[in-house]
């Protein structure tokens, strides 16, 4: 079906920037964590909307790294959620709140040190 749905789409919609971040009912049905073993915990999500992530750059067999155990209902590991990107001069900044600021201060770090350093940068927008 989604071939299908996307094969149809003319080039103009494919040409345009996606740009998403996983939501609390991409991980657990019942939008709350532990799950149960029926809930997807955003591996679906991951692999799915396939976006330049961090994980990526990671050593882990690029572009996710999935060594997280969803039989555990353990959700994919935060880098699998993380993006930064400009877009004119735009910056945005995609991340999970699923995930604990911890793992995530490090990429936004990174990410406000590259903002601050690109003059081309006249806005920030962040999406989590």
């Amino acid at each position: 079906v989604s071939s299908e749905f996307f094969g149809r789409l003319s080039l103009a919609a494919r040409s345009k920037p996606l740009m998403t971040v996983v939501g609390n009912h991409d991980l657990w049905l019942s939008g709350v964590p532990p799950g149960v073993p029926s809930d997807q915990l955003g591996y679906g999500f991951v692999q799915f909307y396939g976006q330049d992530t961090a994980a990526a750059a990671g050593p882990e067999a690029p572009p996710y790294d999935l060594r997280s155990n969803p039989d555990a209902l353990e959700i994919p590991r935060v880098e699998n959620f993380i993006f930064g990107t400009q877009l004119g001069d735009l910056a945005f900044f995609g991340y999970s709140a699923a995930h604990s600021w911890h793992e995530t201060l490090p990429y936004a770090m990174a990410f406000c040190a590259f903002a601050g350093r690109e003059s081309s940068v006249h806005a920030i927008i962040l999406l989590g």
